[in-house]
C-alpha cells in the first residue's frame, strides 16, 4: 500500500536531486580551468539551493505527519504547531547542510582528480582534458546525485513525518503513548526488535542501544546506521 509518506518521499527525491545538480553546475562550468579548479571548488559549491530544498521537504514531511494523527484541530493549536515545526526545520537544516555540502565537495574533487589524471597520463592537451572533465563531471555527478537524492529524501522524510506526528500528539491535550512501527520485514534488525516498543511521548526509544525520540531522529547521537534510509513510523494510544 502506498502511503502519504511514500508519496512525499517521491516528491522529496525530485526536489533534492534538482538541488544537488544545481550545486554542482558552477563547478562543471569552471572545468575549463581544471589546473586550479581543486583549489576553489569549495567556493563554487553554494548551499543555498540545497538549504531551500531541505527546508521544503522537512516542512512538507511534517505536515504529512500531522495529518496522520487524527485529533481535532483549532486555530490556536495550528499556529503553535506551525511555529514548532518551523523551528525544528531551521534547526535541522542548519547542521545537515554543512555535512551534505562537504560530501558534495569530496565527491566532486574525486571526479576532478580522476579525470585530470586520466587526461595527463594519456598525454592530452589542455582543451581536451577540460572537455573530458566537464563531460565526466556531468555524467558521474549526475548519477551520484540521483542515488544521493533517494537516500536523503527517504532519511529526511522519515524524520520529518515522525517529528510532525509526535508534535501533533504532544499537542493533543490528552496523555498519549507512542509506539514504534518497523518499516517492513526488511527493516534492519534493531528496528525490527523495536517494533511495538511503547514509551511516553516525551521519552526516547531505545533502538539497538541508541536513544531516538522518533524514527529518523539523530539529534541525540544516533549513528548513521540507525537513521539512514529508515522507513519506520509511529502510532499512538491514549493513556487511560
Amino acid at each position: 500500500m502506498i502511503t502519504r509518506a511514500d508519496i512525499q518521499t517521491a516528491k522529496a527525491t525530485r526536489i533534492i536531486q534538482k538541488a544537488l545538480l544545481k550545486q554542482a553546475r558552477p563547478v562543471i562550468e569552471a572545468a575549463l580551468n581544471w589546473e586550479t579548479l581543486p583549489t576553489f571548488v569549495r567556493s563554487l559549491i553554494k548551499p543555498d539551493s540545497l538549504r531551500d530544498a531541505m527546508k521544503t521537504i522537512i516542512v512538507q514531511g511534517q505536515k504529512v505527519g500531522v495529518k496522520s494523527v487524527n485529533i481535532p484541530k483549532k486555530d490556536l493549536w495550528e499556529d503553535l504547531l506551525d511555529q514548532q515545526m518551523m523551528e525544528y526545520a531551521e534547526q535541522v537544516v542548519g547542521y545537515k547542510i554543512t555535512w551534505m555540502t562537504a560530501e558534495t565537495e569530496k565527491l566532486i574533487l574525486g571526479i576532478v582528480r580522476d579525470a585530470t589524471s586520466t587526461g595527463i597520463s594519456e598525454g592530452w592537451g589542455r582543451d581536451k582534458i577540460a572537455r573530458y572533465l566537464k563531460s565526466e563531471l556531468s555524467k558521474q555527478y549526475g548519477e551520484i546525485a540521483r542515488y544521493r537524492s533517494i537516500m536523503i529524501a527517504q532519511t529526511e522524510t522519515t524524520a520529518a513525518v515522525n517529528y510532525g506526528s509526535l508534535t501533533a500528539a504532544k499537542n493533543a491535550g490528552v496523555p498519549m503513548r507512542k509506539i514504534w512501527r518497523a518499516g517492513g520485514a526488511d527493516s534492519r534488525p534493531a528496528h525490527l526488535a523495536a517494533d511495538g516498543q511503547k514509551v511516553a511521548t516525551d521519552t526516547m526509544f531505545n533502538v539497538g542501544g541508541e536513544m531516538l525520540m522518533f524514527p529518523g531522529d539523530s539529534s541525540h547521537g544516533a549513528s548513521a546506521g540507525n537513521v539512514i534510509n529508515c522507513r519506520c513510523g509511529m502510532y499512538y494510544e491514549r493513556v487511560i
